[in-house]
């Protein structure tokens, strides 16, 4: 059995062979692929959402009195005012060690012990303070100690404008 080889050599002219085919990558594998990633996604959420959850306290049942269903103007104000101190008093309700009472001052008043001190940068008589300060739901400050006096002056500034202070001479007596 004598059989021969026989080689050749074929030249196709230039653009008759068919493109090279890339190899694409199995659409099982991309398809893992984009799970894993959805998965590794939804693990970060949820732990996001988790320490969010866990870090959060909550208050007590008498905060939650204090905002009613109403849709009224107050019960707006002072559900407001709740979720403002939770925010800025947190640790009223996650310690019992803390404190009684968390203060806030109006916008531009500053805190003393347990009063807020604010000043007007309008020039009035005594009345017209008094009337203002009656207005904004306070009173003029009635100085007993040394240290309110101080803060009064730190806060007046170097200007040493005159406060009007709440001192009333009652002549009904």
């Amino acid at each position: 059995m004598d059989e021969e080889i026989t080689y050749a050599d074929l030249r196709h002219p230039t653009g008759s062979l068919p493109p090279a085919k890339r190899q694409r990558v199995p659409w099982d594998f991309q398809k893992a692929c984009m799970l894993g990633v959805l998965l590794l996604l939804l693990l970060l959420l949820v732990t996001g959402l988790s320490v969010c959850v866990f870090q959060k306290t909550t208050p007590p049942p008498s905060a939650a009195r204090h905002c009613p269903e109403t849709n009224g103007r107050n019960g707006t104000e002072l559900c407001k005012n709740t979720s403002i101190e939770q925010h800025f008093c947190q640790s009223k309700w996650s310690s019992s060690a803390a404190p009684a009472a968390c203060l806030l001052c109006p916008q531009f008043w500053r805190l003393l012990g347990d009063r807020c001190y604010g000043l007007s940068t309008e020039k009035e008589n005594w009345t017209q303070a008094k009337m203002k300060c009656e207005n904004l739901q306070s009173q003029l400050a009635v100085l007993r100690k040394k240290a309110e006096k101080d803060h009064l002056q730190q806060m007046a500034g170097e200007e040493s404008q005159p406060v009007w202070i709440g001192l009333e001479v009652s002549t009904n007596q």
